[in-house]
């Protein structure tokens, strides 16, 4: 699976209006799988004694690109920005195993806000889609 999207982020207020300062993330997603040897016997350790066993992860990342208004002077989009829906640039990704619960999540994460309103309550989809970006990040692996 590689998925690679790219979401508009406006304040608090969701307001869509063009000129006013906004983020543009792109979010990636890349599955991969990894491979180890259990140890299957303490007592005797040699290669005949492992097991290999897969596990599957999702490497999540974050490009972020802040569009300062026009309307603005450097000062306020500065502030503005700042003080921004709790947008962590330096936040890059995180790399999360793969089970039902994340591959959910990242299904959400990838949802068209229309699509994901269905399913979210009163909450509007892009803080939505942040929540799901702070929680993926407690399940770093």
């Amino acid at each position: 699976m590689n998925l690679s999207k790219s979401f508009r982020f406006d304040d608090d207020l969701y307001t869509r209006n063009v000129s006013n300062p906004h983020y543009i993330i792109n979010i990636s997603v890349k599955e991969y799988n990894t491979d180890y040897k259990k140890d299957m016997k303490q007592s005797e350790i040699s290669d005949d004694n492992y097991e290999v066993h897969r596990n599957n992860y999702y490497n999540i990342c974050y490009t972020y690109n802040f569009i300062e208004s026009p309307y603005m002077n450097k000062f306020q989009n500065s502030l503005y920005k700042t003080n921004f829906n709790n947008i962590n640039e330096n936040h890059e990704g995180d790399i999360v195993y793969k089970n039902r619960l994340t591959k959910q999540m990242i299904d959400f994460l990838f949802m068209e806000d229309n699509d994901l309103k269905e399913f979210i309550g009163n909450t509007y989809p892009q803080k939505y889609r942040i929540n799901i970006m702070q929680a993926l990040t407690l399940f770093w692996d």
